[in-house]
């Protein structure tokens, strides 16, 4: 098992950069007014339409995302029935809500609504978007949660194995795995947990600081 995280993260095995923003693709950095610096890999970003492999050079002198930054993963032919629409924004502290957004200075939510990108022309390469409602705010970490998706056939999304072996406690000899285990467990899942999220629900959760 190596020490250094891959440069793809296998959460979401759809896209390299994806989950994203995603503290994953960061590095402590006491210089930096967060505390942090985003470091993505030489190949971490997607080609782009000229297939051309745009450098993370610029990413990379950052100290975080931006504040509106929209939240994407991906899930094959998912039903976005009884998500967050934009028309259902003051639904985001519902019990039964499959998306959280969770600051976690504050464990407060955000508002947020759930689309899927339909700037694509290819159905099975729409990303699944969290659109925050209001900026987040500069310096603070934030968790994502996500729970309870189905597929158009109505059978449940199931996690990625990554994710899974996160969420159940199964041991692994994979450092982009065991390398973040203590902050999954003594942070995210605890945090997920006191918002309504159990950690058994999940499909996907991940964090990324602002």
């Amino acid at each position: 098992m190596g020490t250094e995280f891959s440069t793809c993260d296998p959460l979401d095995t759809s896209l390299c950069a994806f989950p994203f923003p995603s503290s994953f693709f960061t590095v402590d950095n006491q210089d930096t007014p967060s505390g942090y610096r985003i470091n993505f890999g030489e190949t971490t970003l997607p080609i782009n339409q000229n297939d051309n492999q745009p450098s993370p050079r610029f990413w990379n002198e950052r100290d975080g995302f931006s504040p509106l930054t929209p939240i994407l993963t991906y899930f094959s032919d998912v039903d976005l029935s009884g998500v967050i629409g934009h028309d259902r924004l003051d639904t985001y502290t519902d019990s039964d809500v499959k998306t959280v957004i969770l600051d976690l200075e504050t464990l407060e939510r955000v508002p947020h609504f759930v689309e899927l990108d339909m700037s694509h022309d290819m159905d099975d390469r729409r990303a699944f978007i969290l659109r925050p409602a209001q900026p987040l705010v500069s310096g603070h970490r934030y968790v994502v949660g996500i729970r309870n998706l189905n597929h158009t056939d109505g059978t449940p999304i199931q996690p990625s194995e990554a994710f899974e072996m996160l969420r159940d406690g199964i041991e692994t000899q994979d450092f982009d795995i065991e390398g973040r285990r203590q902050l999954y467990d003594e942070e995210l899942f605890p945090a997920l947990d006191s918002t309504g999220f159990k950690q058994e629900e999940l499909v996907l959760a991940w964090d990324f600081v602002v």
